[in-house]
């Protein structure tokens, strides 16, 4: 009998695993693979975010800043080498705008599936017509979230339009066929 079971040996099953480990606990952690590290651990590419666009006031900035102060910490403690690189984002001239939005009001274009009924698939992608702000990408998806749609679906089909009040709509991604 164990008091924790984890699931997961990648990076952050095996790192709660060893903080966990510092109690009087029994602990043991499964992983489906045969070695640890191999699902999403693997196809990590080694960056640690340095929280450029995290807001302190917000519980994702401080927990994204707190997360980099313990990471740094742990490769301390663990002697493994760890070099913090910042990141540089470059605008070449006045007309790069993408520079100046990207640290100041960053943005991105939003893609999830949504049910389809009738349709010769199941789920249909859709996606922000326009980029929005990373701020209201959490609102975003909840609406969308509750979002039912009918077979047939034309690619680029406006399904919410003016979605939050930006002027941006939520289009369809692919086109599907009624199921006969």
């Amino acid at each position: 009998m164990y008091d924790i079971v984890i699931i997961g040996a990648g990076v952050v099953g095996t790192a709660v695993a060893r903080e966990l480990s510092k109690y009087q606990l029994r602990i043991t952690v499964l992983e489906k693979n045969n070695e640890i590290a191999c699902g999403a651990t693997k196809a990590n590419s080694g960056i640690v975010y340095n929280g450029h666009t995290a807001r302190p006031d917000k519980l994702k900035g401080r927990l994204t800043l707190q997360g980099r102060q313990m990471f740094e910490a742990l490769c301390r403690e663990l002697d493994v080498a760890f070099k913090p690189i910042d990141m540089l984002i470059v605008g070449f001239d006045d007309e790069d705008g993408y520079a100046h939005d990207e640290i100041l009001c960053p943005s991105r274009i939003v893609t999830t599936t949504v049910p389809i009924e009738g349709g010769v698939c199941k789920r249909l992608p859709v996606r922000s017509s326009e980029p929005l702000p990373k701020e209201w990408i959490g609102e975003w998806m909840r609406l969308v979230k509750e979002l039912r749609v009918k077979a047939p679906v034309r690619v680029g089909e406006i399904l919410i339009v003016g979605i939050l009040g930006t002027g941006t709509d939520v289009i369809s991604s692919k086109g599907v066929a009624q199921d006969q």
